[in-house]
């Protein structure tokens, strides 16, 4: 994980939820500026976070939560046509980084994704990680992914990632859905 911008380094954001109940002006005092530096390191290295939603989705479908919690330590929120996680970066007390976390975490909602066969997600918003990984899944998955343009990086990212799964004698093959609340990874036949 790459140090926090220099702009940043308070001891009020080592715990930025607690610093929530001092009130935003106590939070800022002796900071200096908070810039978008510091806003894009928060959400990629400590608060991780990705918002998606189906488009396809009928309104008269109802509205249901099912809370998951995910291998990762984390939490998905399954809100029947949309789907949130947010993760810290202390989520769980194994000595995963927060990149396996993540990547772990949006496997699981691809996952979920493929149960609910949805053939296409909406990107509301999510941390630069957390996206790339979800466009990565909707290769493998073959659902489509609106609202996210892959950069040529994503598109390297993406073949080395198949060379090194192919190198290590499996295949990039699309893995069928499997109960939401026991998500395993099972390679697709045929």
């Amino acid at each position: 994980m790459p140090d926090m911008p220099k702009e940043e380094a308070s001891p009020l954001f080592s715990n930025i939820w607690a610093g929530r109940q001092l009130g935003i002006d106590l939070l800022t005092e002796g900071v200096g500026a908070i810039n978008p530096a510091v806003i894009k390191y928060l959400c990629n290295y400590r608060y991780p976070y990705l918002q998606i939603i189906n488009p396809e989705s009928v309104e008269s479908e109802g509205f249901s939560l099912n809370i998951i919690n995910a291998t990762s330590g984390g939490m998905i929120i399954d809100y029947g046509i949309a789907v949130s996680v947010s993760l810290q970066n202390n989520v769980t007390s194994s000595k995963k980084t927060s990149t396996e976390i993540q990547v772990a975490t949006v496997s699981e909602i691809a996952n979920l994704i493929a149960t609910k066969e949805w053939n296409v997600v909406e990107l509301i918003s999510g941390s630069d990680l957390m996206k790339r990984l979800l466009w990565t899944e909707s290769q493998r998955y073959s659902f489509t992914l609106r609202g996210y343009e892959p950069t040529e990086e994503d598109s390297v990212f993406l073949n080395r990632l198949k060379s090194l799964i192919e190198a290590g004698g499996s295949s990039w093959e699309k893995r069928r859905a499997v109960d939401p609340n026991k998500v395993v990874a099972v390679a697709a036949s045929g």
